[in-house]
């Protein structure tokens, strides 16, 4: 009994021994995959761009709504410390993909997916044009931020509090 212990505990050995050395894998291999992976989040990348446009040009809303998860499924399939996807990349596609959710009406998964990106990017943001906050604008838009309580602290265009603001006078009567 004791020398079948001491030849299963061997054979454990072993294994264990052969499976550690097995999955170690070398700079260029790891450097081979990250660009695979580079590659295939720009190809879906560039799906959803396509997307996106037939959605503009046929004013879809099931189009926008595909476009929009699809963005997703490409953020879910990058690789998280992959340094070739930068996150200006992954959040300018979240941040499509929760612009499209909106386009396509459903404010719900909208509001999940900006959850989602301010957690996922904690204290980055995008920008428009105008220097305005992509994360302030669409907190305010989708409610997660009162635009009433807190309008002056919000990097948030004027024209769109404004209209808010205006559009809750009139709701509020």
């Amino acid at each position: 009994m004791n020398k079948q212990y001491q030849t299963l505990i061997g054979l454990a050995a072993v294994t264990l021994v052969s499976a550690c050395s097995s999955t170690d894998n070398s700079g260029a291999e790891i450097a081979k995959l990250q660009q695979q992976n580079q590659t295939e989040f720009n190809q879906c990348k560039n799906h959803v761009l396509n997307m996106d446009t037939s959605a503009k040009s046929n004013k879809s809303l099931a189009q926008y709504l595909t476009s929009a998860t699809a963005g997703l499924g490409c953020l879910q399939s990058v690789q998280l410390d992959n340094p070739l996807v930068s996150d200006q990349q992954k959040m300018q596609l979240h941040a499509l993909s929760i612009l499209n959710f909106v386009k396509g009406g459903d404010v719900n998964k909208a509001q999940a997916s900006l959850s989602s990106f301010t957690s996922s990017y904690r204290g980055k943001d995008l920008y428009f044009a105008d220097n305005t906050s992509f994360v302030d604008t669409f907190s305010v838009l989708l409610h997660e931020k009162r635009s009433s309580s807190k309008g002056s602290s919000l990097n948030v265009n004027r024209n769109l509090m404004a209209e808010l603001k205006r559009k809750n006078t009139w709701l509020n009567r």
